[in-house]
């Protein structure tokens, strides 16, 4: 009878855990039951000592993993700009996934004139801009410019992919910058953050991509 209530108890807890909506949560109580199924095990006429030695591994494995939630959720400390360009750019992201995509980036300032890239240059940089402002242009044409809050990312959408302007900063700029290699094969590790990624690189050059396209149309 007591080890039918030590076994009762025990998927009851883990039953618990499955309901919690939070799998930090879910994962703590799963640690519980699994906890209360040694004595179920331990004192049956012979004890089962493979689904005892189980039980540790899973134990083990959940508590990896609530390190690794706990440390992932920990409040995160940003600097003046980087707190700055994470309202106007990042704010889509958590702070927890902002940090860590600016842990492969470097601050670059541009003087007015500076060309950034040139039209059918290789991908090679991703830049989000904190203040100033970058004009683009085709073919000695201006299409649209870039400033605060936006993110000029053609990599971001066409993998390996060409420039399609000439970028040349307008005023004095300040951005972070990402070698494009080194990012793509960090965002292969977090491809939620991939798609969230593409779509404010999507949103900040539609502009420049219609103006590009419609003089072809006129």
């Amino acid at each position: 009878m007591t080890l039918f209530i030590l076994s009762s108890a025990a998927n009851l807890i883990v039953f618990v855990g499955y309901w919690a909506k939070d799998i930090l949560w879910l994962r703590i109580i799963s640690i519980g039951g699994l906890v209360c199924l040694f004595p179920y095990y331990y004192f049956q006429a012979e004890p089962l000592w493979i689904p005892m030695a189980w039980n540790v591994a899973y134990i083990a494995l959940h508590f990896i993993r609530v390190f690794e939630i706990v440390r992932d959720r920990r409040p995160v400390d940003f600097t003046q700009e980087e707190n700055a360009l994470y309202l106007q750019v990042f704010d889509s992201l958590t702070p927890q996934q902002f940090k860590k995509i600016l842990t492969i980036g470097r601050w670059r300032d541009f003087e007015p004139g500076h060309r950034i890239h040139s039209d059918g240059d290789p991908s090679v940089i991703e830049i989000a801009f904190l203040y100033g402002a970058a004009e683009a242009r085709k073919k000695n044409r201006p299409v649209g410019s870039f400033g605060p809050g936006d993110l000029v990312g053609i990599g971001f959408i066409a993998r390996n992919g060409q420039e399609l302007f000439d970028l040349s900063a307008s005023k004095p700029t300040r951005v972070m910058c990402w070698g494009h290699h080194e990012l793509m094969k960090f965002l292969e590790t977090e491809p939620e953050l991939s798609g969230i990624l593409q779509k404010i690189a999507g949103a900040s050059l539609a502009p420049i991509l219609i103006g590009l396209v419609e003089p072809e149309n006129a």
